[in-house]
């Protein structure tokens, strides 16, 4: 879809989902093949990309721990450009723009720069590995919520070790998360006793993760949870 010269662009965030190119939702696949500029991430469903016209511009953005194709600031740099030439500019990524990813701050950066900025909502991994793994976040007579929570903090957060990483001696934070309704602390500030049903799940849980995947069978990056690093 090419733009005609003084209109002006616009920048669509799209949640390419969990990682399996047929898990994008269907307003996103729509954004993604009317884009003229598309910018990708690593974890972005980068198989959808053979759908587009020949004439679309795709950039890689992808960023590896310890290497980095482009800065934040110059990621942003391109989609203000590029929409400011009258483009659609696609940002795909994976999972959902605002869980764990920089869409705020992209956000914030086009909309200062006078540029029309819209979000497309992803299923994120947080949600999709359980579901996919046959494992319940809630359930009518269990747990009534869950917590999500990044392995990645801040240098200078309190429980952040010397890499970034969250702590070990801080505990894991989800730890409640898989009581039931009848576990109760056994004291003032200390996790819930688990009763038969919660050990049963916790039982689940390990026992999915040894078989659980997160792609379409078959594809080269799919493989069990358990052989997989970090």
């Amino acid at each position: 879809m090419s733009a005609e010269a003084g209109t002006r662009g616009r920048v669509v965030l799209v949640g390419g989902g969990p990682g399996a190119d047929d898990l994008i939702t269907v307003r996103g696949l729509d954004r993604l093949l009317s884009a003229d500029v598309v910018i990708t991430d690593r974890l972005a469903p980068v198989g959808l990309l053979g759908r587009l016209s020949p004439d679309v511009e795709v950039i890689d953005a992808a960023r590896l721990p310890g290497r980095a194709t482009l800065t934040y600031d110059q990621i942003t740099g391109l989609m203000i450009e590029r929409a400011r030439a009258g483009k659609t500019v696609v940002r795909l990524k994976g999972g959902d723009p605002f869980v764990f990813a920089h869409g705020a701050q992209e956000v914030e950066s086009c909309t200062a720069a006078g540029i029309p900025v819209e979000v497309v909502p992803g299923v994120t991994s947080a949600t999709a590995a359980p579901v996919l793994a046959g494992v319940p976040l809630t359930s009518t007579d269990g747990a009534a919520g869950f917590t999500v929570v990044s392995g990645h903090l801040h240098p200078d957060d309190p429980q952040a070790d010397s890499t970034g990483q969250r702590s070990r001696a801080a505990g894991p934070p989800w730890s409640s998360s898989w009581a039931c309704g009848s576990c109760r602390p056994s004291s003032a500030g200390s996790s819930p006793t688990a009763c038969p049903r919660t050990r049963r799940r916790h039982a689940l849980l390990a026992r999915a993760s040894a078989s659980s995947v997160l792609c379409t069978p078959g594809s080269p990056n799919c493989r069990p949870l358990s052989s997989r690093q970090g």
